[in-house]
This record gives C-alpha cells, sequence and structure tokens, in this order.
C-alpha cells in the first residue's frame, strides 16, 4: 500500500496537480518517453528553419506535450495524453513493420535476416511518406492539432 502511495505521490508530481482524466499509467509515461527520444534522435540534425520534416515536428511537438503533461490545464493534459499516444502506437507500428520486413512474420529473439545475402537497403524500411501516411490515419494529426489548440500558439516552443 506504501509503495502505491509514493508511486502516486511521484506520477502526480510528474504529470501535475490539476490532472482530471485517467491518470497515465508509469509504464505509458516511460513508452512516451521512449517515442520522444526516438524522434528526438531522428531530428537531431535536421533543419529547423523552412519547410520542416515531418520527424522533425513530431519531436518537438513530442518534448512539447511532455511539458503539458506535466505543467498544463487539465484539457491540455488530456490532448497531450491523445497525442503522445497515438505518436506512440505510430512509433511501435513503424518498428513492428520493419521487423517483419526484415526477419519475417513470428521470428524468433535471435533469427537472421531473411535477406542473408546482402546489407539491407532503404527499400526494406517504411518510407517515411509511408510513416505519414500511416500516421494520418491513426489519427495523429487531428490528436496534434487538437493539443497545440489546447496547448495555445506557443506550443512548440521550447521551454526553459
Amino acid at each position: 500500500m506504501r509503495g502505491g502511495l509514493v508511486a502516486a505521490t511521484i506520477l502526480g508530481l510528474l504529470v501535475g496537480g490539476d490532472w482530471a482524466g485517467p491518470m497515465p499509467a508509469k509504464a505509458d509515461l516511460d513508452r512516451y518517453e521512449r517515442t520522444c527520444r526516438t524522434y528526438e534522435n531522428r531530428a537531431r540534425f535536421l533543419p529547423r528553419d523552412g519547410a520542416l520534416d515531418f520527424v522533425t515536428v513530431m519531436a518537438d511537438g513530442c518534448a512539447a506535450a511532455r511539458w503539458s503533461l506535466r505543467d498544463g490545464a487539465a484539457r491540455e493534459q488530456r490532448a497531450a495524453v491523445r497525442y503522445l499516444e497515438r505518436l506512440a502506437r505510430l512509433r511501435d507500428t513503424i518498428i513492428d513493420m520493419n521487423m517483419t520486413r526484415v526477419f519475417g512474420e513470428g521470428a524468433e529473439p535471435y533469427a537472421r535476416p531473411r535477406q542473408a545475402d546482402g546489407p539491407l537497403t532503404p527499400l526494406d524500411e517504411v518510407s517515411g511518406t509511408g510513416e505519414i501516411l500511416i500516421a494520418h490515419r491513426m489519427g495523429l494529426f487531428a490528436a496534434f492539432e487538437d493539443w497545440r489548440a489546447e496547448a495555445g500558439t506557443l506550443a512548440l516552443a521550447r521551454p526553459e
């Protein structure tokens, strides 16, 4: 009982005091963190001016949405959770698709790539365009816009 109270207190500090929806579990918060790191790493050296790449927008949005979870109003927090959950599902889906393409369906943990006679090529992965189409189909863009509307126009500005 005491451990549960401590965990709830820690999660309350991470998410903020005026949370009015279902509290994301620690496992979900960890998953959001891994998802954000994935997109942030992919966007690390991409330009932040001019026409922005999908990965850059998602990386910067992810960082700001985590801030919304911690310090935003209740509606903003709920919108951030919807966005982060869809982004995490997109990441998981892309990883699963790429793993299946390389190792085959239901591969064992120590499986060798199906293309054992040469290096993998970009054609073996889900393309950037494919990722955007999957994101659209999953409702990621709608969740992103809903969160931005709740967070305000400066939602993508990095908090200090």
